[in-house]
């Protein structure tokens, strides 16, 4: 499960083809996997658009350079980031980062990829920050609104967050495996590929997912859900002062994507206009360098998560009804 919540945060912290979809992995040439990530445009009243700029947050030096040309563009750009006003944020370098990014940045080093942070400029004057503090974020699991799983959710919020800071057992244990990897350069290409298999299998609204436990069901609906309306009222907000042709640019992480096709969908009726396809990054398990055996120990390592995720997002079936005696 900590395999799980590393994965899920690297697409939706502080994370498929038609229209609904954002995350895809796309087989090129020499068996090698790319995972991508849908920018979506949508048209709304006025003739006004809301750009979905969906991302993952470690990637090449290159993906981020493609995003900044599109983030650019827009008018507006509502970003996320718990806290994102602070100095530290907008100002994030490789040397100096937030505490609460310490594991991706470590994450985005041993596979030999960079940290969205340090290769996004945040502080043009058209980047708004569109996000809960993390004062209100806590303050929502105490909320009348949620479900009785909300201690066991915020002990779950807690954990995570201060695995993100390499402060628990379980974020040294992580820090520990991928200091591992960046120092053999065969493990951490096959480990690159194990990534776009994993974060590629992850799809829809994952506070949806009926096998999720009901603890972290209500995690995921804080990290997701009750962040998205935030940003839906900065949409609207934004939409009355721009005038008519004007594009406000949501850049968010994937995972939060599916559900804010629905909103603006039901709240802006907006209407879809085109899709592209941004390369994170890629991997291929064959040309890593690894020995037989090691790759069949990444490829069985990588299949275990993938079931699982697939375990957890796919309905269990009715029992089969007994045949009559």
């Amino acid at each position: 499960m900590r395999i799980l919540l590393l994965i899920l945060g690297v697409l939706t912290c502080f994370p498929l083809f038609a229209e609904g979809e954002f995350i895809r992995v796309e087989r090129v040439q020499n068996g090698t996997d790319c995972l991508q990530v849908a920018i979506k445009t949508y048209g709304v009243a006025d003739e006004k658009k809301v750009q979905l700029v969906g991302v993952s947050h470690v990637g090449t030096q290159k993906y981020y350079e493609g995003l900044q040309v599109i983030l650019n563009r827009a008018d507006v750009v509502l970003f996320e980031g718990v806290d994102g006003d602070r100095a530290s944020f907008r100002q994030a370098t490789a040397e100096q980062s937030p505490e609460r990014s310490g594991l991706q940045v470590n994450l985005a080093r041993a596979l030999g990829l960079v940290f969205q942070l340090h290769h996004i400029d945040y502080e043009q004057e058209h980047f708004i920050n569109s996000d809960l503090t993390s004062t209100q974020l806590l303050a929502l699991f105490d909320g009348k609104e949620m479900p009785e799983s909300s201690p066991a959710a915020q002990a779950q919020m807690e954990d995570l967050l201060a695995g993100m800071e390499q402060a628990s057992v379980s974020g040294q244990a992580a820090a520990a495996a991928l200091e591992f990897l960046e120092m053999r350069p065969g493990w951490s290409r096959a480990m690159r590929w194990g990534m776009v298999k994993m974060l590629g299998s992850v799809t829809g609204n994952v506070s949806e997912y009926p096998g999720l436990p009901e603890h972290l069901r209500t995690l995921m609906q804080v990290l997701i859900e009750k962040r998205n309306e935030k940003v839906m009222s900065d949409i609207h907000n934004q939409l009355e002062k721009l005038p008519a042709g004007g594009t406000v640019a949501v850049f968010y992480g994937a995972a939060h994507m599916h559900d804010f096709e629905q909103r603006i969908g039901t709240e802006l009726e907006g209407q879809w206009i085109e899709t592209l396809w941004e390369t994170a990054f890629c991997g291929n398990l064959q040309t890593s360098g690894l020995n037989l055996l090691e790759k069949k120990t990444i490829s069985w390592f990588v299949n275990q998560q993938v079931r699982a995720l697939k375990m957890i997002s796919i309905p269990a079936k009715d029992p089969e009804p007994e045949a009559a005696e």
